[in-house]
């Protein structure tokens, strides 16, 4: 990862670890998903059903890329 130097930058850490994205984290995504992640919680966040939380996981995403491309 570019910002934490520390781990390998995968879909699981760009979602759910990385501390550049905690605050956009924290405001679209439940915090049940991050605030103790796991490669199972990550799996469930992908495949959620919920309308809402789908519309709030492609927002997160797109700033998310936005921040990262800067």
């Amino acid at each position: 990862c570019d910002f934490c130097r520390s781990e390998f930058e995968d879909e699981y850490h760009f979602v759910l670890i990385c501390p550049r994205y905690q605050q956009l984290r924290a405001k679209y995504i439940k915090k049940y998903y991050w605030k103790k992640p796991s490669m199972y919680k990550f799996i469930q966040l992908l495949c959620v059903n919920n309308v809402r939380e789908l519309c709030n996981l492609g927002k997160f995403l797109h700033h998310e890329f936005k921040l990262h491309v800067d």
